[in-house]
Parts: C-alpha cells; structure tokens; sequence
C-alpha cells in the first residue's frame, strides 16, 4: 500500500511512523519494520504528542485515533465537529 503520511517519533530520526492506504500503521526502528496495526477508517494525516506518548490519526470520519504508544493500546476517539478531517496538529 502507497504512504499517505509518516512522522518522526524521535530526534535522531531512528523511529518514525508511516500512515499507510489500507489503514494500516507500520513503526518502523533502526532495524527496519518494528510493529504495524489498523486503524478503524481511512487515514489521512498524522501527529505526535511527546509529553503523552500519543500518536493522533485523523481521516474520512469525524473521530481523532488516538493510541497510547507507551502502553501500546487505543485510547477513546476524540469527535470533531467537522465530518472527516485531513490535518492534526498538537499543540
């Protein structure tokens, strides 16, 4: 599947994220390919909030994924007013 979105987790670019078109994460480390998971709809943008660990994915739908990558596990969806997003940013 083609890469709609990826980010650097860290500072030294060893860790980053792709976003890709069939909803699927892959994490990627200096090793190569680390982890991948689904998201429950298309993504279209992704963002990263140090201080919590948390990646937040936004796409065709009004809900905010938020995944808690210190534990590993999906936090509850934040709702956006606006049906389906194409931008996040934290701030």
């Amino acid at each position: 599947a083609e890469v709609v979105d990826f980010l650097f987790l860290s500072d030294d670019y060893r860790k980053l994220v792709f976003l890709l078109g069939d909803r699927t994460l892959e994490f990627h480390a200096q090793g190569g390919r680390h982890h991948r998971i689904r998201i429950p709809k298309m993504g279209r943008a992704l963002d990263y909030h140090p201080e919590t660990a948390e990646l937040l994915a936004v796409g065709s739908s009004n809900e905010i994924y938020r995944i808690d990558l210190e534990q590993g596990t999906y936090s509850s969806p934040l709702l956006s007013a606006t049906e389906g997003l194409n931008f996040v940013k934290v701030h």
